[in-house]
């Protein structure tokens, strides 16, 4: 589990495509189904946010053009230095002319640089996994930020954005009122803490994989898949339990 200290932190947003006819479990979406854009909630904090702000749900859009999604998939790190949620993808074409595009909500805690600065997007860049360079383009919109990535039989690459931590807020771009519904799940009940219960995550569209518990819990999944939050020594004893 990620545990936020006063380092330097890295948030990346890690885009690994390639050309694989593997696909992963209850994970493809094929170009046919990829007329519209395809969600990923994602649960964002504010970390450090004065006053506290609670956390909040977001719409991560994606889609692929003549290709397919085998994966699109939150990772969070363990490193106590690194903000570590990241985004694995895998896109897989075999034609010349595909597209994979990703919508990043702007008003998603993705900086924690002073709200009166330039956009913090001007930190993100795509850094390819071995020789080259990565050709993208990027559009702002009104509620999103907008990548286009050529993809060809085999490309691996990053998306990064670094920042400093140092007790400094994170926080999105204010948006207009009208981007609320398009970017966040909206009427999320949250607990005192300003955390959302695994339950209400799930029920928010939250893979239960992709549930975000409080810096002090970590999540573990029952054998049947439900989430929950628990102490260390709590999750050992419920593995024990379960793996009987």
């Amino acid at each position: 589990m990620v545990t936020l200290l006063h380092f330097q932190a890295f948030f990346m947003l890690t885009f690994v495509l390639f050309g694989s006819t593997a696909l992963i479990a209850n994970a493809s979406v094929s170009s046919d189904d990829q007329e519209g854009w395809q969600t990923k909630h994602v649960v964002g904090r504010f970390y450090n946010a004065d006053p506290p702000k609670e956390d909040e749900i977001f719409k991560f859009q994606y889609r692929v053009i003549n290709g397919t999604v085998d994966e699109f998939k939150i990772v969070r790190g363990s490193d106590p230095i690194v903000l570590g949620q990241s985004f694995d993808i895998k896109v897989s074409s075999t034609a010349d002319d595909a597209v994979f595009e990703v919508m990043v909500p702007r008003n998603f805690p993705y900086t924690n640089f002073p709200s009166d600065t330039p956009s913090g997007i001007d930190n993100f860049d795509f850094f390819p996994k071995g020789d080259g360079t990565i050709e993208y383009t990027r559009n702002t919109t009104d509620c999103f930020f907008v990548f286009s990535v050529p993809v060809t039989s085999s490309i691996e690459m990053s998306l990064a954005m670094t920042a400093i931590l140092n007790k400094s807020p994170y926080h999105g771009d204010e948006i207009p009122d009208e981007c609320t519904p398009e970017t966040v799940v909206e009427n999320v009940s949250t607990k005192p803490d300003g955390t959302i219960r695994p339950s209400h995550q799930v029920g928010a569209g939250v893979a239960p994989e992709d549930v975000m518990c409080p810096s002090s819990l970590e999540l573990i999944l029952n054998p049947k898949g439900k989430p929950y939050c628990a102490t260390e020594a709590a999750i050992e004893f419920l593995d024990r339990v379960w793996n009987r």
